[in-house]
């Protein structure tokens, strides 16, 4: 029976966003342990600001960010962490930054339009948030977040018909999503609407 360690909690798991928003995971670490001081070796920073960020140790994950090497700089896991912590933080022109560069760096990934919209949502900048999402349709047209946000902006800007079909289509992708839109505040003039199913 193998050893436990200081350290069996670090088998990062990143599924909870990044599978979700991106469709994909990091292949799981394999470390090997210094018995004299109980340091995993090969641990990269990267990995590091994953398990940090998901135990909502931000500013850990930040350090961790700032020591990336450059291969690791140059992967979507960091850039998405990067926004992520902004959006955490509630600073949403960083987040926005942030997004900008994700967008122009991995494109076909999902997870700089959706955030970027999310940011643009939570300025008050809605319409241009529903925009990005429009613009993006090709890219974030099979994730249920990017839907879901969809139908919420469109209901905050009383457009209801259409945020009840996009809500509803979110639904069917990701039966989950049911119990928050019938609770969500950005939807609470359609809320009437999605009981009716």
């Amino acid at each position: 029976m193998p050893r436990k360690t200081p350290f069996d909690f670090l088998e990062f798991r990143f599924a909870r966003i990044t599978d979700f928003l991106l469709g994909y995971r990091i292949p799981p670490l394999e470390m090997s342990f210094d018995s004299t001081t109980l340091e995993p070796l090969g641990l990269s920073a990267l990995r590091s600001a994953q398990g940090y960020y998901e135990l909502g140790m931000l500013v850990e994950c930040e350090a961790s960010l700032q020591e990336l090497t450059l291969d690791e700089r140059q992967r979507p896991e960091s850039a998405e962490l990067q926004i992520l912590v902004g959006l955490d933080r509630k600073d949403y022109r960083q987040a926005l930054a942030s997004c900008d560069q994700a967008i122009r760096d991995f494109p076909d990934a999902p997870f700089g339009h959706v955030n970027k919209a999310y940011a643009l949502h939570e300025m008050g900048r809605t319409a241009e948030a529903l925009e990005v999402l429009e613009n993006a349709h090709l890219v974030v047209s099979v994730e249920a977040v990017a839907i879901y946000n969809r139908g919420c902006y469109l209901a905050c800007l009383e457009r209801k018909s259409e945020a009840v079909f996009w809500v509803k289509k979110a639904i069917r992708l990701e039966p989950d999503l049911e119990a928050q839109a019938l609770n969500d505040p950005d939807l609470s003039a359609i809320h009437d609407l999605l009981e009716d199913r």
